[in-house]
């Protein structure tokens, strides 16, 4: 099956659920609340949201398996909140944002493991407005592949400010 998918107008709120070994689990689009939830065994992305204009919430879930545990692929002004959850044994990246647009980004309290490249990647080439990398702290990361830490790349086109930190970083600017 391909999963569960939320249109542009659309709006999901799924709580204490278990999505299983569809194409993406959950595709958003529209906007989607997700809590306490296990999503598993996706062929591509456990959660995938793209040119969401309402906005992305996942707090308290576990995402095992995939390409990716949570794939971003936003340009739109919609919110991306991920707090207190579990990314672990994907293929590629845990949490892959290829793109983000102008919307509220937090990535805070996760823990992801065992992924096989990095545990958030993130294409700074595909960020539309100002970003600050501060939006993505507090994690802990352990048993990935290739590092155990944030890894950057793309060609950089708009501000980026980058806090004192350790980084796998493969960028350039425009």
């Amino acid at each position: 099956w391909g999963g569960i998918s939320v249109k542009d107008s659309g709006s999901l709120t799924a709580k204490n659920c278990v999505l299983r070994h569809g194409g993406n689990n959950l595709s958003v689009t529209g906007m989607a609340t997700v809590e306490n939830c296990i999503l598993e065994g996706a062929r591509d992305y456990g959660i995938y949201t793209t040119q969401s204009t309402a906005g992305t919430d996942i707090r308290n879930c576990t995402v095992v398996g995939g390409k990716n545990g949570i794939r971003v692929n936003n340009a739109g002004a919609g919110a991306l909140q991920v707090a207190g959850t579990e990314i672990r044994e994907c293929s590629d990246a845990g949490l892959y944002i290829a793109s983000l647009g102008s919307g509220v980004f937090g990535v805070a309290g996760n823990e992801i493991s065992q992924c096989g490249t990095y545990p958030v990647y993130m294409n700074l080439g595909g960020l539309v407005s100002g970003f600050e990398l501060g939006m993505v702290n507090s994690n802990q990361f352990r048993g990935n592949t290739i590092i155990n830490r944030v890894a950057l790349g793309g060609t950089v086109a708009t501000d980026v400010t980058i806090p004192a930190g350790s980084y796998a970083c493969a960028c350039t600017r425009a």
